[in-house]
This record gives structure tokens, sequence and C-alpha cells, in this order.
């Protein structure tokens, strides 16, 4: 059995740095008041992005702090990402929108991608994550 333990720290420790599971932060500004929370939605590629938040690879929720709102993201591969960030004011768990679909709360995007008469594209708000430390800073807006 020792054996065994020893070949798979061998195996373990014998991946390239560019395998190595990294960290980055995001930090969202412009939050017009500390009512509810922030969430932020992480999608690997456009399926879904970035309305449909069930489909999103993973997502993670943060308070809000003199207008501003920090996440700080471990256990994600290097990669091709995008995200999609709401102030859930309410707390509701989502983004409430008026009849027409135009968000009733705070919204942004990776990149700070905006949409033309809708919602960013993928391709707008994706970035290769590689290194770390990376963060990245997104302005809040509303509408």
């Amino acid at each position: 059995m020792k054996l065994m333990h020893i070949i798979l720290l061998l195996c373990l420790g014998s991946y390239p740095p560019d395998y190595q599971i990294k960290t980055f932060t995001v930090e969202v500004n412009n939050i017009k008041n500390s009512m509810g929370q922030v969430i932020i939605y992480i999608f690997r590629d456009a399926t879904g992005f970035p309305l449909e938040t069930d489909r999103a690879m993973r997502s993670s929720t943060a308070s809000i702090d003199s207008g501003s709102a920090t996440f700080s993201l471990s256990g994600l591969p290097p990669g091709k990402y995008a995200f999609s960030i709401i102030h859930d004011e309410n707390s509701n768990g989502e983004l409430d929108t008026n009849f027409l679909g135009m968000p009733l709360e705070g919204v942004c995007a990776s990149n700070n991608a905006k949409g033309f008469l809708g919602p960013p594209k993928f391709k707008d708000a994706a970035f290769s994550f590689e290194k770390t430390p990376f963060t990245m800073n997104v302005k809040m807006i509303y509408f």
C-alpha cells in the first residue's frame, strides 16, 4: 500500500504548471446601495451566457461593502472563461426584469462587456485565465 501512495504522489507532483489549479479575484465597483447581495456566474463557453444562470459552471455570492464587492475564486483550472454578475438587491437569487426583459437590478460582465439591444456576447466577455495572481475590475451598470 505504501508503494501506491508514493506512485500517486509522484504522479500528482509531475503535472506541468499550466495544469495546476489557480485562483482569480473579481472586484465589482459602482454598486449603488448595500441592499441584498452580489452574485457571480462563471461560464466556460457561450452556452447559456449570461442569462441562463443554471448553465453556469459555478456561482458564488458576495456581500457589499462601501459600494463594492470582491470575489476570490479558487479551484478553477486555467482556460477561457466569461462571467456575469448581478446586484440581487432583494436577495431572491435571480435577476429581476421588467415586462420588456430590461434589468431592474444592477448587472455587469467580465471585461465590462456590454451588449447592443440585449446582453453582451460571450466572445466580448471572454478572457483567458492562465496565471495567478489574476484580478479583474468590473463596474456595475443600472438601467
